[in-house]
This record gives structure tokens, sequence and C-alpha cells, in this order.
């Protein structure tokens, strides 16, 4: 259960994304909990085709929205994920040894998982370091 005013800006944020030309996947803005009809809700949503000028693109919505995107070439998923002022946190999945040291370097995230997501030893520091 969230505020009202945080599952109002999710929600907003989804349907100006919408509306901007984002696909709408699956849409969670109307989800609801059997005997918590009224309760402030909002179920898993998957956004596609979005550009890096949308809202959901853009701002750390901190709600169960996820961006789909595609991309043809290495140097373009790094242009994409770097194209936001936000980088909390990222993931590469690959089984190309070289790609998994090399592409983590180039993106611009406090954590940078590569085929795992959310696995850690919080007892380790953790961000990006540069050296």
């Amino acid at each position: 259960v969230i505020s009202p005013e945080a599952r109002d800006r999710i929600i907003n944020i989804v349907h100006n994304s919408v509306k901007q030309g984002a696909d709408m996947i699956v849409d969670g803005t109307k989800a609801t909990v059997e005997g918590y009809e009224q309760g402030n809700w909002v179920g898993p949503t998957v956004l596609a085709n979005v550009t890096k000028d949308m809202e959901c693109y853009q701002e750390e919505i901190f709600g169960p929205v996820t961006v789909v995107n595609t991309f043809s070439t290495e140097a373009e998923a790094i242009q994409k994920a770097n194209a936001t002022k936000y980088g909390l946190c990222a993931t590469v999945w690959s089984k190309d040894l070289s790609r998994v040291q090399r592409v983590p370097r180039k993106i611009k995230a406090g954590t940078v998982w590569v085929n795992c997501w959310l696995i850690r030893d919080l007892h380790m520091p953790f961000g990006k370091i540069i050296i």
C-alpha cells in the first residue's frame, strides 16, 4: 500500500508516457486487490517503444513500472543506458565474457549487475569505483 499521492504520481507518469507514444504492454494502473478495492495500489506495468524524452524514461518512478527498450549495437545499448540523469543500478546480460567485462565500465550507474539482479552482500561497499 502506498500513499494516494504516490499512486497518482506513478499513474500520471505512465499515462503521460502513453500519451507521448509509449505502448502499454501490461496495464497495472487499474489494479485492485480483492478485499482492498479502495486501496492505493499500482500493479506491475510494462511500457515499450519508449523514447529518452518521455517522463517514464527520465524519472525514478519508485513503483512497479518497467520500460522495455530495444537496441541494435552495443554502443547503442550503452548510449540508451546513460541517457538519463539517474543511474542507481543497471544490469548487463550476456554470454560473451569480454562484453560483460567491458560494458559495465561504460554504464554510468551506482551498481551494475552482470547476469543477475539484486544479488549483493550488504556488508560490502557498493557504488561505482573509478580507478
